[in-house]
């Protein structure tokens, strides 16, 4: 499987794009649409065009963490909310974390309820909630549990 139109459609909307560089409440340099890679430095600016290509490329290796750690057989809204998440909280958070475990399990609403453990960010090594977080959580798990 690969992120649907609307699920791409979901995670534009929820990173926001930035054709210059900016500082995330995390402190990382981040451009386009929540890109962190090495184009993401200071005084850098791209195209819109550069934006896409660069979230498209940021999506390959967390489509290939879904195709080769889910065992469970998904829905196409259960593998977008599972892009929007692992986007933003990585590869090797996802790999580890209880929520995999759950939905391997067949455990789909305990597998949802774990969105909504996703919502520190990291600041000046303080681990705070983020308003922003919850409520992006709380869509996940919404299309998670959307046939």
């Amino acid at each position: 499987m690969k992120i649907s139109a609307i699920g791409l459609a979901y995670l534009r909307a929820v990173e926001g794009r930035s054709l210059e560089t900016y500082i995330c409440p995390a402190g990382k340099p981040t451009i386009g649409y929540g890109h962190t890679g090495s184009e993401a430095y200071l005084g850098n600016k791209i195209t819109a065009k550069q934006a896409i290509d660069l979230l498209l490329a940021d999506l390959i290796p967390v489509e290939g963490a879904i195709t080769d750690c889910v065992t469970f057989k998904l829905n196409q809204n259960q593998f977008d909310a599972l892009a929007g998440l692992i986007f933003n909280i990585g590869v090797e958070a996802f790999k580890d974390s209880t929520l995999l475990k759950k939905l391997n399990d067949g455990n789909i609403i305990e597998a949802a309820s774990e969105f909504s453990r996703w919502v520190f960010v990291t600041a000046d090594g303080v681990k705070k909630k983020s308003k922003g977080l919850i409520i992006r959580r709380c869509k996940e798990a919404l299309l998670f549990l959307r046939d």
